[in-house]
């Protein structure tokens, strides 16, 4: 899986999301779009193109745009695929951005009818605690979307892609890509053969031992229906 730092689209139009917060100011990729950066890693992984440069490989400013130019298109709402507020601007579960991602789909690949799709569950885990329905699903070879929540606040305040997971001793950790704080690159950071430190297996993980600490898993967002055009596979426990 890709990582995007939402960092780098901090400016210009591709980069501005098209609703303001509910405080007025302006919302960017840079400041809003963790979900729309932690989506478009899936996209990305499945190869799915910019609409508008059919040569260039999806990401977050050419999603942005596209998203836009369709709910002009069809005369519909941006309120329906972006949020005023909220951990991230983008609805990832809005039925009328699965909508566009199956367009995207059906475009690369047309002879295959597109369904990707999203299960939303709502463990309210703290780091460390077994979800077992998104471990099954990372099982499977599919990522998910998760809402965490940062030190110091009582709310999901970010999304991070779940791209695996490691077991802690007793305690089982969700390994993510994170396009906000670094670590960024999660399951980079895992590989290879040498021994690792709890504390760097942590920091890979939506867990308290991040530069940023992450004290709890609000909701999960479960992604399907394009891994048929990744690489990604069922992993087989040893």
């Amino acid at each position: 899986m890709p990582v995007f730092n939402q960092g780098l689209y901090a400016h210009g139009p591709s980069s501005e999301l098209p609703i303001r917060s509910t405080q007025g100011s302006v919302r960017t990729i840079q400041s809003s779009g963790c979900g729309l950066c932690a989506l478009t890693a899936y996209l990305r992984a499945a190869d799915l193109m910019d609409p508008a440069h059919p040569d260039q490989p999806i990401a977050p400013d050419s999603l942005n745009l596209h998203l836009q130019s369709r709910c002009r298109l069809l005369e519909m709402p941006v309120e329906r695929v972006y949020a005023a507020d909220g951990a991230g601007a983008l609805r990832n579960d809005s039925a009328d951005l699965w909508c566009a991602i199956n367009d995207l789909a059906r475009a690369a690949d047309r002879t295959r009818a597109p369904d990707y799709q999203a299960a939303l569950i709502n463990p309210r885990a703290a780091p460390g605690a077994e979800i077992a329905d998104l471990t099954v699903h990372i099982d499977s070879g599919r990522p998910a979307i998760i809402g965490v929540g940062i030190q110091g606040s009582p709310g999901p305040l970010h999304q991070v892609l779940v791209v695996g997971y490691a077991r802690v001793e007793s305690q089982t950790y969700y390994v993510i890509n994170d396009s906000g704080f670094p670590p960024m690159d999660g399951y980079v950071r895992l590989t290879g053969t040498a021994a690792l430190s709890r504390q760097t297996v942590l920091r890979a993980c939506a867990s308290p031992e991040r530069d940023r600490p992450y004290t709890r898993i609000f909701w999960c967002l479960l992604l399907s229906g394009l891994e048929y055009r990744t690489a990604l596979q069922p992993w087989t426990r040893p």
